[in-house]
């Protein structure tokens, strides 16, 4: 039996997966008794790959990788240490903001 503390780490680490946490852990841990939704993310960037297309893949300190999908920009190249907040989007998709940049949409390659 996982302790309140695990399942929400595991849902951090799950977080931009297309397996729905709340299928996984369907025991209500919300404060109405639903499963409690994970809408965003907050980590450091731990490591900054530059794309042939010249966007990114940006490693967070959670373990995950995300990889630029839109032809935005980050306005000044992201940098190991900076923060990250990664937001659910419309439609299954995800945004991220690094630092005061605007944010990008992105999507979880590992």
């Amino acid at each position: 039996m996982l302790d309140r503390e695990a399942v929400r780490k595991t849902r951090r680490d799950l977080f931009g997966f297309s397996v729905s946490t709340a299928e996984l852990f369907d025991k209500g841990n919300g404060k109405d008794g639903k499963p409690e939704e994970l809408d965003e993310i907050t980590s450091s960037v731990t490591a900054v790959t530059l794309k042939r297309d010249g966007g990114y893949i940006l490693s967070l300190a959670e373990g995950g990788r995300w990889e630029q999908i839109s032809a935005g920009s980050f306005g000044r190249a992201p940098r190991p240490g900076m923060t990250a907040v990664v937001r659910k989007a419309a439609f299954g998709s995800f945004k991220m903001k690094v630092g005061e940049a605007p944010a990008i949409k992105v999507r979880r390659i590992n």
